[in-house]
C-alpha cells in the first residue's frame, strides 16, 4: 500500500501520535485483530467485515499495524482477548511514539 493512500491518511488521523493529545508521551490504542474472522460474515472493504450483529468491523494484521505505524517508534503490540459478549474478540493493544527530534 503506497504511503500516500486513503488508509494511511485515515491511520496518521485516528491512530497516530497527537502531541496535543499525548503531550510527549506515548499513544496507546486498541485495533482488531485479524488472527480470526469467525463473526465476520459480509467483506464490506479492505480488512473490513460486517458481522452478525450488523456493526462493520475493520481487522488488523500484526504486519499491517506495524506498516501503517512506520514513521513512529512502535513501543509494543501484543495480542490479548476480550470474552465480552456475545463473542470473544481478539485485539492488539498498541502503543506508537513519536520519534525524538
Amino acid at each position: 500500500m503506497p504511503a500516500g493512500s486513503d488508509q494511511q491518511q485515515h491511520w496518521d488521523a485516528i491512530y497516530g501520535t497527537h502531541e496535543e493529545f499525548f503531550g510527549i508521551g506515548p499513544s496507546e490504542f486498541e485495533v482488531r485483530a485479524a488472527t480470526v474472522l469467525e463473526e465476520a460474515k459480509v467483506h464490506v472493504a479492505e480488512d473490513m467485515w460486517q458481522n452478525s450483529m450488523g456493526f462493520v468491523v475493520h481487522f488488523f494484521s500484526a504486519d499491517k499495524v506495524r506498516r501503517l505505524a512506520s514513521g513512529c517508534d512502535l513501543l509494543w503490540m501484543q495480542e490479548f482477548e476480550d470474552p465480552s459478549p456475545p463473542f470473544t474478540k481478539k485485539l492488539y493493544d498498541v502503543a506508537l511514539r513519536k520519534p525524538a527530534a
